[in-house]
């Protein structure tokens, strides 16, 4: 089992698992609240990572989604807070709400070229056979890019499914950057 990380006194990360694609999963504390940075890849990942929060004493008050990939947002049901993403990661989660995520239904989407072999085995490994899939559709959207004013440390996040954010270090401030 992963356990929380900590990379600085204000950000906290859920390791990723190759086997079944888990990707990482972060918070960004402020002063006054917690971000979220992506879902997860099933209801247990999410599960999980709140879980392991829990027990640092650290509860999300919104959570961003870098990008509508299945690996970052099946967990997305189990995130009690409201949701963010940009347009068009609204618009293919609206998509991704119509499909069927059935053993026939992933492989031909393998055959079709329109999902790779590793992502097909990671849902089938990760999932079971509970394939029961519900993705809400994310509450907030932006076009170009936003900030969400966690207290004294803005958090910004653009098109280019980047997240930047100011760090408090002793003495100094430094700018980091966080790809999905």
């Amino acid at each position: 089992m992963r356990t929380l990380q900590h990379l600085s006194a204000r950000i906290s990360y859920l390791p990723p698992y190759a086997e079944t694609d888990r990707p990482v999963l972060a918070a960004v504390r402020g002063e006054d609240q917690t971000l979220l940075i992506d879902a997860g890849n099933s209801s247990a990942h999410a599960q999980l990572f709140l879980r392991e929060l829990n027990n640092h004493h650290i509860q999300g008050d919104w959570l961003v989604l870098t990008h509508w990939h299945w690996d970052h947002v099946f967990g997305m049901k189990d995130m009690p807070m409201p949701v963010i993403s940009h347009r068009l990661t609204y618009d293919k989660i609206k998509e991704m709400q119509q499909l069927s995520w059935e053993d026939a239904d992933l492989d031909q989407c393998v055959q079709e070229g329109t999902e790779i072999p590793f992502c097909v085995e990671a849902i089938k490994k990760e999932l079971g056979g509970n394939r029961d899939i519900f993705i809400p559709a994310p509450a907030l959207t932006f076009d170009t890019a936003m900030t969400i004013h966690l207290g004294e440390y803005p958090v910004r996040s653009n098109t280019l499914a980047v997240i930047t954010l100011r760090i408090h270090v002793p003495s100094m401030c430094q700018r980091k950057r966080f790809f999905s």
